[in-house]
């Protein structure tokens, strides 16, 4: 259970970045590159979430 809720935390804090860059795009203070790193960033967690569960239930075996 504390795994599902750690994930679901990580996974919020990665969207709340990119809500953060795109009011930093729309107030010009950065370029689309700070949105799509954001984006990016988030998908590589997310594939690293999906692994980790495999690699941690066959850590106990």
């Amino acid at each position: 259970m504390e795994i599902e809720a750690l994930t679901l935390v990580w996974r919020l804090q990665q969207a709340s970045c990119i809500v953060y860059w795109t009011g930093w795009l729309i107030e010009g203070k950065v370029t689309n590159h700070c949105v799509v790193d954001a984006v990016a960033r988030m998908l590589l967690l997310s594939d690293w979430l999906e692994e980790s569960p495999r690699l941690l239930a066959s850590g106990n075996n």
